[in-house]
């Protein structure tokens, strides 16, 4: 779990630095910001048992990813970069040889798979947090605009740059389309002698391989672990702490909203009128039965909401 304070900090000095330089026009700005929002106090689920929840959710993708994943396609790649030392090490046969036996064990592959145009071959994932509050957010992000406004782009990107609080998983492909073709280019050249322009072949096709990256907010994720914690608790007996739950499940999609992500009218409208509503029933003393009915029909929208906004991922 990666914690970005430093990052913070650096923000608002630049953003300090911003205002300098366009000080009328920037201050009128931020005097514009809406109403500062008040963090809620913090719940009994510490920081280190949400950073395992969201870990742990992190390597259930990343298994889920790798369930494509084959060792025949694993070890080609393997094989295709030790073609490369061979020719390093003037062992032309060797390479040719081995290039030969890739050529037909991807063949092979593409007969297995008719209409596969990638083949997954490793996947992994990683946590950028950004600690900081919306009220701090707000401010950067005013500095921003008004840095675009003025024709400050560069400044703007770096102030935008560091407003990121996500979990990306990484999947990488093997694309069927291009290996063979290149590996057998490969081998037309080191038969022909050409032993660097076969090294250059090889390189630039392993660099061909496809990442596909799946971005989910880190708010969203934290706000769906604070809903799933309160309906654990008893609606009798943990009262103040429920509330306290769903204040803090709130906060954080307030805080996505304020990263950029999505609009808290358009895509975030329903969890909030959501949690309010619960949150109320929880107030005036709801049945049991009620509550629960409340909190699992909250549950399945953040997990619709999850599907619907951050299941698509990108190629690059």
């Amino acid at each position: 779990m990666k914690t970005n304070k430093l990052m913070v900090i650096m923000l608002l000095v630049m953003a300090q630095i911003i205002s300098s330089c366009a000080s009328k026009e920037i201050s009128s700005a931020q005097a514009q910001t809406t109403q500062p929002v008040t963090m809620p106090a913090k719940p009994s689920l510490s920081t280190d048992s949400m950073n395992v929840r969201l870990n742990r959710e992190a390597n259930d993708k990343v298994l889920e990813a790798q369930k494509g994943i084959t060792k025949d396609a694993l070890s080609m790649i393997e094989e295709t970069q030790n073609t490369v030392k061979l020719l390093n090490d003037n062992k032309t046969k060797e390479a040719q040889s081995k290039l030969y036996e890739l050529i037909g064990r991807m063949e092979t592959l593409v007969a297995a798979n008719p209409g596969l145009d990638l083949i997954p071959v490793g996947a992994n994932s990683h946590i950028n947090e950004l600690i900081t509050d919306i009220n701090v957010i707000r401010g950067i992000t005013d500095a921003a605009k008004t840095a675009a406004k003025k024709g400050y782009y560069q400044e703007a990107k770096k102030l935008l740059n560091g407003l990121a609080s996500e979990e990306i998983i990484a999947t990488y492909y093997l694309p069927f389309a291009s290996y063979p073709e290149g590996l057998k280019l490969a081998a037309v050249l080191t038969k022909e002698g050409k032993t660097e322009l076969a090294k250059s072949t090889i390189l630039e096709l392993l660099n061909t391989i496809v990442i596909e990256e799946l971005t989910i907010p880190l708010p969203v994720l934290k706000a769906e672990q604070y809903v799933l914690e309160a309906s654990s608790l008893n609606s009798t007996d943990d009262k103040d702490e429920i509330l306290l739950l769903l204040d803090n499940a709130d906060y954080q999609l307030k805080l996505a909203e304020a990263l950029g992500y999505g609009k808290r009218n358009k895509d975030y409208g329903d969890l909030a009128k959501s949690i309010k509503s619960l949150k109320k029933d929880i107030k005036a003393k709801a049945t049991k039965e009620s509550i629960e009915k409340s909190f699992d029909s909250l549950k399945t929208q953040i997990k619709d909401f999850r599907a619907k906004f951050f299941s698509k991922a990108k190629k690059k």
